[in-house]
């Protein structure tokens, strides 16, 4: 699953639980990734679609019509089957989008095609819910036989399959339609109709309208006591559901606003969490660049101690060769001049020397015995 793929899931759940501003939050997040690079058809097609739903409910029509326009640009795209399918889908919104604005020739056209394809493909379920639009859309064009036509195909699918709310809510629109055209017996009829398929699930909007539709009949048929009972109990229930509207704004933007509390918090939590992994990573990376040091450190002293030592032994080796030098040189020199002053000193001795050699003898001596002494000293 992609980012996108991700934050359409994201949006939608949050709109399924009425949180709207973040439902559209990650859908317009869709949109910016889209824009910096093309998506798939598909992906941002069902953001666009979700937040023409989303201005829709704003009632900002003509920023909803862009994006459901945008939604339908991009299903294109896809196979042929597929984009005929999701475009039928989407106008279904498009044409609930024009009569809201009232446009409803093009409402009329556009849900007419969609409702066409969905018969086509034996879709019932979304055909009829289209008949119900249409047959709204008649009535405001004073198309009373077509708009009676829709509401009552729509009524007798929706019946047979038991999905009572729907059947219920266009048999209130035969009855209203039934007392426009002041059939007030078959008005009162699809009334009872309406009445009975509501009591499986008790909508109080439908029990409301159906209660003002019976009042309308009672009038018009002289009965002014029932009239007045039935416009009490739709009192009543407006009056209701106005106090249930108000406690569940109430209740909504409690909602809202613990959830809100709670995302601060996470936030909180999150940052705390993170400044917390960031600390231990700074003590981390203290802690191996202490390692780190020390390591360098103690290979450098020992390489200097192993550096010593080999210097060390190398004087060593150095002396010793001294010495063992001047030791040899001292004996090479010292047997020589032994044997110069042995002769020297004989013949000084000699009597018979004259007195010229004799001196000179002397300074070859007192030569002799200088460099003997200085030899002893190396």
């Amino acid at each position: 699953m992609t980012k996108a793929d991700t934050y359409t899931a994201l949006g939608t759940i949050y709109k399924q639980q009425d949180f709207i501003k973040k439902a559209q939050m990650y859908f317009l997040k869709v949109d910016s990734m889209h824009i910096k690079k093309s998506l798939r058809p598909d992906v941002i097609a069902a953001a666009y679609q979700n937040l023409g739903n989303i201005y829709l409910g704003f009632d900002d029509f003509n920023l909803a019509e862009s994006y459901y326009v945008k939604a339908n640009n991009q299903f294109e795209k896809l196979p042929a089957a597929a984009a005929e399918y999701y475009m039928s889908t989407n106008n279904v919104e498009l044409g609930k989008l024009y009569f809201k604005q009232q446009k409803l020739n093009l409402a009329d056209s556009i849900l007419t095609q969609s409702q066409k394809f969905f018969f086509k493909i034996k879709d019932l379920s979304n055909a009829a819910e289209i008949g119900t639009t249409l047959g709204l859309i008649k009535l405001k064009k004073n198309k009373i036989e077509e708009a009676e036509t829709h509401f009552t195909e729509s009524f007798e699918f929706y019946k047979e399959f038991k999905f009572n709310l729907q059947a219920a809510t266009n048999a209130l629109e035969l009855a209203k339609l039934s007392l426009l055209k002041n059939s007030l017996q078959k008005a009162l009829s699809w009334s009872q109709v309406g009445i009975q398929l509501n009591k499986s699930i008790n909508n109080s909007i439908i029990k409301k309208d159906l209660a003002f539709v019976l009042a309308d009949i009672y009038i018009q048929l002289g009965e002014h006591e029932k009239a007045n009972n039935f416009n009490e109990i739709g009192y009543k229930i407006k009056d209701s559901l106005s106090q249930i509207q108000i406690a569940e704004t109430i209740k909504e933007i409690e909602g809202k606003y613990q959830t809100e509390q709670r995302d601060e918090e996470i936030k909180s939590l999150k940052a705390e969490n993170e400044l917390a992994q960031q600390q231990k990573k700074n003590q981390r990376n203290l802690l191996v660049a202490g390692l780190g040091f020390t390591t360098l450190a103690g290979i450098f002293l020992f390489l200097l101690f192993r550096n010593r030592q080999k210097t060390n032994k190398k004087l060593k080796e150095l002396d010793t060769a001294k010495s063992n030098f001047f030791a040899n040189i001292s004996h090479e020199f010292r047997t020589p001049l032994t044997l110069i002053l042995n002769p020297i000193d004989a013949a000084i001795a000699d009597p018979s020397l004259s007195d010229n050699k004799r001196e000179q003898f002397i300074v070859a001596k007192r030569n002799s015995d200088r460099l003997l002494s200085l030899v002893n000293q190396l």
